[in-house]
């Protein structure tokens, strides 16, 4: 099954090569591919759910069609519309950069084909979503107490359900990630290009890019941050573009790319926003092309995002509302103070290093600047989740990139105190400034913010790399490249979930330990629970967990051929029923109530304990029990 993947590529693939016929180099071509494959999985996504058909069947037929269009599309197109410019070809240097970056490419995607989905975040609601979605033939609203599966912005797992029902199977999903961090990367670099970077630097801001600790070990994951980064630094690129070419497809791409971002997470609003308003400002544009850019934004926000929105008026009839029922992490309260605080202690987490002195150091700072300001560093007005503390741990939750913040600061100083008299770099540079502000202005901190800061650093690295070319000797430049691919190395190697050096790495334990990578001692007993249940010929099993259990492992682990639904759910309204029909499960797993007693009804049915492990209970129905017992 994993084989049929390949339609989806195949599609990209020749929609790519149909795009440099049409006038768009390779590096813009993958970009616009990229956001077009987007636009058509939403597309796919939402019409086979409203007929309640998103399966294999109707994504081959989808794929396929596609496919033979954009071939014959291809075919009828004259044998070449532009000529490529020579290249002249590489020095030592530059295929030293490349060799380099092919390697950090390579190592993270054998990570992500290897490891499963294993991130808390993933087991909990990026991944478990997705299988509701798989079971469900759409994306309709199911029951379930963790909200986030129904309110979170759902594009990568759109992108992740696809590769999921083609392949039946998890084995590509961290694919995307992965996809989405060579696209960042490319995009940057043409962002570079746009700013007036050599070539030379151009790959240089690549190898930067690649080597963010955070993109590393976000590169190999299930979570959403490389998919927003790729599609908001896509989106620059293409209103950088239009800003030199007249042609508005660079505005309809740009478009598209903002609304996929908004789609994604909620950092793509943030810093799409940014760019939406000063490109106001960017000189090039003129005033038909700015109202064109916003109306097509905003238009494609709308169509991509409608549908969602018609379901989360069916938890609340205020869907802004509906949003906020899972957990809160905009700022509560704003002012001067609130964002000042927020600012220290975003630039604080990026500085964090392998060295305790050194991080306490950097929290004593911000504690006296908080006194100074008069706020509390943890107010809950402003923070979700404390205490203040700052770790350096190789962690996609965490894990910071101190090495190109000081890259970033240092370029800052230059820019700021040295003069940068290039209209375009000072434009671009207020647009990340802006940005920053908005996100200081309107995201409460939080210990895993690094997480939200990756699409503000591969942004950064054009303008960052730009300024350090002209400033910065050569051969300083060329060890700065270096330092970082050593510091890659690191989170590279010991990632805390998908690690390549260690007793228990991601070649020596199976695929199913892995999914517990977090909490080892968690597989076992979900292994004895799960064969007992298979065994017994159990094939509707029902979870009544909280908004922070890990349900993705069991869905997994109980099999394609296992309905599996929460009970017990009192989070959304009783009117959003099962999509599936009626369900009546012949055994509980409960991870929530305080007392486990020996008998207990969920869906109105009664059940009684068959067993007890830590934080749960095994409920069978009467029949269960009885045949249970009689095996043994």
């Amino acid at each position: 099954m994993i084989l049929f993947a390949v339609l989806p590529l195949t599609f990209a693939g020749v929609l790519w090569r149909w795009l440099t016929r049409c006038g768009f180099d390779a590096r813009e071509a993958l970009l616009a591919a990229g956001i077009i494959v987007g636009v058509l999985v939403v597309a796919a996504t939402e019409a086979f759910t409203l007929v309640h058909q998103l399966n294999f069947i109707a994504l081959l037929f989808f794929w396929s069609l596609l496919t033979a269009g954009i071939a014959m599309m291809l075919w009828r197109l004259p044998a070449a519309l532009i000529q490529a410019s020579p290249q002249d070809s590489l020095t030592t240097t530059e295929k030293i950069m490349l060799g380099l970056a092919a390697f950090i490419v390579a190592a993270v995607g054998v990570i992500a084909l290897i490891a499963p989905p294993n991130t808390s975040d993933s087991l909990i609601y990026h991944m478990a979503r997705v299988a509701h979605w798989q079971q469900n033939n759409g994306v309709m609203n199911y029951p379930t107490n963790n909200v986030r599966q129904l309110v979170y912005w759902p594009f990568a797992e759109y992108l992740i359900l696809q590769f999921q029902i083609l392949t039946a199977g998890d084995r590509l999903v961290n694919m995307v990630q992965w996809a989405m961090m060579v696209m960042s990367a490319v995009a940057a670099s043409l962002i570079g290009r746009a700013l007036g970077v050599a070539r030379r630097g151009q790959m240089a801001i690549v190898l930067l890019t690649l080597t963010l600790p955070m993109g590393i070990v976000q590169g190999s994951s299930t979570q959403n941050d490389y998919v927003v980064t790729a599609l908001l630094a896509g989106a620059v690129y293409f209103v950088l573009k239009a800003a030199q070419a007249a042609q508005r497809r660079w505005i309809m791409l740009a478009a598209a790319g903002l609304g996929l971002a908004v789609f994604t997470k909620g950092t793509g609003l943030v810093m799409g926003g940014a760019l939406l308003l000063m490109s106001f400002f960017l000189a090039g544009l003129d005033g038909r092309r700015k109202i064109l850019l916003l109306i097509s934004t905003l238009l494609a926000v709308a169509v991509l995002t409608g549908p969602f929105w018609v379901r989360l008026t069916a938890i609340d009839r205020n869907p802004f509302a509906a949003m906020e029922k899972s957990v809160r992490v905009s700022m509560e309260r704003f002012g001067p103070k609130e964002t000042a605080s927020n600012a220290l202690r975003n630039l604080s987490t990026q500085l964090a290093l392998p060295w305790n002195a050194w991080n306490r150091a950097i929290e004593a700072g911000v504690k006296n600047g908080h006194q100074a300001l008069g706020i509390d560093v943890v107010d809950p007005a402003t923070t979700f989740a404390s205490p203040f503390t700052l770790v350096y741990e190789a962690d996609e939750d965490v894990v910071n990139n101190p090495f190109h913040m000081l890259l970033i600061l240092i370029a800052g100083i230059y820019f700021w105190f040295y003069g940068v008299r290039i209209p375009l770099w000072r434009w671009y540079a207020l647009m990340l400034g802006f940005g920053a502000l908005l996100f200081c202005l309107t995201v409460k901190w939080q210990p895993w913010i690094s997480r939200f800061h990756l699409p503000f650093f591969v942004l950064a690295m054009p303008l960052t790399v730009a300024i350090l070319d002209k400033r910065v000797p050569r051969p300083v430049l060329t060890m700065v490249l270096v330092a970082a691919f050593l510091a890659a190395l690191y989170p590279m190697a010991w990632n805390n979930t998908r690690r390549l050096v260690s007793e228990k790495n991601i070649f020596t334990s199976s695929r199913e330990q892995q999914y517990f990578a977090r909490d080892r001692g968690w597989y076992m007993t979900v292994a004895r629970v799960v064969g007992a249940l298979k065994t017994a010929g159990c094939r509707d099993v029902g979870l009544k967990f909280g908004s922070n259990e890990w349900e993705y492992p069991w869905q997994v682990m109980l099999g394609s051929q296992t309905r599996v639904e929460q009970v017990g759910v009192v989070a959304v309204p009783a009117e959003i029923s099962y999509p599936d029909g009626p369900f009546a499960p012949c055994a509980v797993i409960d991870m929530v109530s305080p007392e486990k007693p020996r008998a207990a009804v969920f869906n109105g049915q009664p059940f009684v304990k068959a067993g007890e492990g830590r934080e749960f209970a095994l409920y069978v129905s009467l029949d269960l029990a009885r045949k249970m017992s009689g095996q043994q």
